[in-house]
This record gives structure tokens, sequence and C-alpha cells, in this order.
């Protein structure tokens, strides 16, 4: 069972969790707040639970880790698949290039979506495809 501590020293809660591989974690939560540190701490207990049953996968990692920077931030966490980055990406562009480059970026993002990659892939798996390609 995970538990929150206090230094004397630190402004921030502490948590106290088992790792999946049996030892004690005691990591800063960054929180001087009780009540938000308790829910980080029951996070990361909740993760190395699922890391011990074999249960943690790249994307419940990413949940847990958006879930912790949402409590903290009160904000979401940005993501975006390969598509949504481009598209992004090319709005910004139409403030700051001329419409000939802007055509020549559309057509270039769109061929590179079209034959390269699944639309629906993280940026991290489209990177690590791309350096296993080299």
């Amino acid at each position: 069972m995970a538990s929150l501590h206090k230094h004397k020293t630190s402004p921030y809660w502490y948590c106290s969790y088992r790792k999946p591989d049996g030892s004690w974690a005691l990591r800063s939560t960054k929180q001087k707040g009780r009540r938000q540190a308790d829910e980080v701490c029951r996070l990361w207990e909740k993760a190395s639970h699922e890391a011990l049953r074999g249960r943690l996968t790249e994307q419940a990692a990413r949940k847990v880790i958006g879930e912790v920077y949402a409590l903290t931030h009160d904000e979401p966490l940005d993501s975006a698949t390969v598509k949504e980055f481009f598209e992004a990406w090319l709005t910004r562009k139409h403030l700051e290039t001329a419409e000939s480059t802007r055509q020549k970026y559309r057509e270039v993002t769109t061929r590179f979506l079209a034959g390269s990659i699944e639309t629906t892939d993280s940026c991290r798996n489209v990177t690590f495809a791309f350096a296993r390609s080299r």
C-alpha cells in the first residue's frame, strides 16, 4: 500500500510505493497539497501494480502520465497523431510562409502520410520506424 510522507526540509509530499521488482521507491510528488500528492501517489501505485501483472502497456503508461499531468496542471496533456501534428504545423506555417511554400509543404506532407505510415501512429512510433529503416 502506498503512503505519503513529508520531510521537514522539503515543501513537497513524497510517495512511498512498491515497484514491480518488489523494491520500494520514495519519490517526490512535487505537490505541496496533500490531496493532489495523494492522487499522484495513487496513480503511481496503480501503474506499478499493472506493470507487476504484465498489463502496463505503452498506452496505459501514457494514460497514467496524462492523468498525473492533468491533475497537477489543471489541463490535459496534449497528444496528437502524426496526421494531427502535420495539420497543426501546416496551419502555423500559413502565417509564416508564402503561398508557394505552403503549397509545397502540403504536397510533401500529403505524400508522406499517404505512403509512409499509418496516420494513427504516434510521432514516437514514426521516429522509431524511420530509425530502424536506415
